[in-house]
């Protein structure tokens, strides 16, 4: 038998795809299992055919954060698979603001998680590691220029 050293279920609020058609914009958490998205992701995913079939998250915007077991792992890879799944339900992925990160992400001095796809941060093999400053700041930037891109786009709709 084999056992996971994860929370229980009740740890993270389950949400009814259906909610979230009542929003404007998402930003997604996912981790990566091996350079691709979760198990829970797909299962996510696979509920929302109603959604789906009626365009309830056409033009909405998204965006994806990450979060890594070590530095090795692509939090990119799992980006990039996603967007087959945004892009099905008409979802308008908004990156990061690249100008605003590149002095973050550049950083050769501290290690961290984040692409010019998301905010991230690297978790440990243990997940004993917490998101350091650097990351920190990655996901305040994120959310920030997802926020203005976001109002702008609507005042433009």
């Amino acid at each position: 038998m084999v056992t996971v050293d994860a929370p229980p279920k009740s740890f993270a609020p389950f949400i009814n795809p259906e909610e979230l058609v009542g929003y404007d914009a998402i930003l997604f958490g996912i981790t990566t299992r091996f350079g691709q998205f979760p198990a829970q992701w797909t299962a996510f995913w696979d509920i929302t055919g109603e959604v789906w079939s009626s365009g309830g998250f056409w033009k909405k915007h998204a965006g994806l954060f990450v979060s890594t077991g070590t530095q090795i792992e692509s939090g990119e890879a799992s980006c990039i698979a996603a967007m087959s799944t945004l892009t099905h339900h008409g979802l308008v992925f908004v990156p990061v603001d690249r100008k605003a990160v590149i002095p973050h992400l550049d950083s050769p001095d501290n290690p961290h998680g984040g692409s010019r796809w998301g905010a991230g941060t690297y978790a440990g093999a243990d997940g004993s590691r917490q998101p350091s400053e650097l990351e920190l700041q990655v996901a305040e930037i994120q959310g920030r220029s997802f926020y203005e891109y976001v109002v702008n786009a609507r005042s433009k709709a």
